[in-house]
């Protein structure tokens, strides 16, 4: 198709929204080994320069979440399990896999397509971007992208993918992955 996620919303509406209830939500930096702390430091800095991130005043704060990746590096996030208590729940409609089954019935030649950090593509809300705030030893920062452990973003990715992809009878989409 030659369109990447970004150029497909580069003139787009869509946008993660994060829809609370009650007041912000403030907990404090945990403490980092130091080569976590390295680590962590440079995944902030490429972000910012990417404008994934940027510094926050938020009275939200999550705290920083590392998660070892197969390659040894470390995907960075918040711990947003109590932004996520706090957090409506969004009832787009994910396809179960069982459904593929059905619509797949008698078809022989298939091509899958993965799309690379897809849900990092979605920008947030911009009055919702100060509830993603993560906080670090080294200070405050909030995403304007949608980012890992956040409640709702398969139903904002599903969401924008089949906005895009409905009128194609012949691909099949579950969150990223596209079966053709």
């Amino acid at each position: 198709m030659g369109l990447t996620p970004s150029k497909l919303l580069a003139n787009s509406d869509v946008f993660h929204y994060i829809e609370t209830e009650g007041k912000p939500l403030a907990q404090k930096a945990r403490r980092l080994p130091p080569h976590k702390l390295l680590a962590a430091r440079e995944e902030f800095s490429r972000l910012e320069k990417a404008g994934q991130i940027k510094p926050s005043k938020s009275p939200w704060a999550s705290p920083i979440h590392m998660v070892s990746k197969k390659d040894g590096t470390w995907r960075i996030c918040g711990d947003y399990r109590r932004l996520n208590s706090v957090t409506k729940f969004d009832s787009y409609l994910i396809p179960r896999l069982l459904d593929f089954t059905v619509m797949l019935a008698g078809k022989t030649v298939f091509s899958t397509l993965d799309l690379k950090k897809a849900f990092n593509q979605i920008p947030l809300n911009p009055d919702d971007a100060p509830k993603t705030a993560v906080i670090t030893p080294f200070g405050l920062n909030e995403y304007t992208i949608m980012t890992f452990g956040l409640r709702n973003i398969a139903q904002s990715f599903q969401r924008y993918i089949d906005s895009v992809l409905r009128d194609l009878d012949f691909i099949f989409v579950y969150l990223d992955d596209i079966l053709v």
